[in-house]
Order: C-alpha cells, then sequence, then structure tokens
C-alpha cells in the first residue's frame, strides 16, 4: 500500500556575512531575493518531479534594500510537498532541493546575481534544520531552513 508522506519547507531567514559594493562603506543594495523548493519522488528507481515544480515558497523584488554584515532577512515562508512511499515508491530515495537566489543592483559596473542550492535524499536527510549558502563578489548569505513532517489529512 502507497502512503503519502506530508512534508512542510520553512524558510526562515537570511543572515548576511558579507555586504560590501564596490569599496569601504558601501553596502550592497539587494533588490531581489527568491526561495525555491522542488521535489522528486522516486519510483522503480525512476526520479519524477512533483506536480507544480519548482514551488516558489518567497519573493521579493520590491526595490532596494541596503543591508549590513550581520542583518538578518526574515523569509518566514513554507511550502507543504505530498512524497508517495510504499509499493513501487521509495521515500528513502526520494529528494528535495532547496534553492536561494539573491541580486544586488550596481549604479556602476554589472549588478550582482548569486544562486545556493541544497538537495538532500531520503526522508531522514530531509527532515531538520539546513543551511544553504549564496555569495557573490559583492554580498554573501546563510538561508535556513527547517523541514519538517505534518499529518497528511
Amino acid at each position: 500500500m502507497t502512503e503519502i508522506i506530508r512534508l512542510r519547507v520553512t524558510a526562515e531567514k537570511a543572515v548576511f556575512y558579507k555586504s560590501d559594493d564596490e569599496g569601504p562603506n558601501n553596502d550592497a543594495d539587494m533588490q531581489y531575493m527568491w526561495v525555491y523548493v522542488r521535489g522528486w519522488n522516486s519510483k522503480k528507481g525512476n526520479i519524477i518531479a512533483l506536480p507544480g515544480n519548482p514551488y516558489k515558497t518567497y519573493e521579493w523584488g520590491a526595490g532596494e534594500k541596503t543591508i549590513v554584515v550581520g542583518y538578518t532577512w526574515n523569509y518566514n515562508a513554507s511550502t507543504e510537498l505530498d512524497f508517495y512511499n510504499g509499493g513501487s515508491y521509495d521515500i528513502n530515495q526520494a529528494q528535495l532541493k532547496l534553492s536561494v537566489y539573491g541580486e544586488e543592483t550596481d549604479n556602476i559596473g554589472e549588478d550582482e546575481k548569486a544562486w545556493g542550492h541544497l538537495k538532500l535524499v531520503g526522508k531522514n536527510n530531509m527532515l531538520g534544520s539546513h543551511v544553504v549558502k549564496c555569495e557573490s563578489d559583492d554580498f554573501g548569505f546563510k538561508a535556513h531552513f527547517t523541514v519538517e513532517e505534518i499529518p497528511f489529512e
């Protein structure tokens, strides 16, 4: 019998450890911050994307926000994904990918863009707290996630 395993992926926050926009005393001006979550079931050894992939969990692009080292950007956003287990499905081979994106505007030169990704395989590796690093020449942050199993109703 196949059961549904529902996971809630919560993007909690991003903590900036780098902010240097072309010289001293010039912090990064973030223009975009995104969080995507992707999931794949494993059926008879084949990896099958969950319907709706990718899930845009968080999106901000409301102008420029100047950030400093130590700044905490609160996402406070979550996505629920349903995985299958049993029969021809194996939750221990299912995959979850956490992705973050940041873009910083420059008045001089090119805008700085960066992605960070973390791929987790198997339910036991998916559950718990995770950190995804995202870095460009001008900014760097660590995004914090929590993944928990919740009842399927």
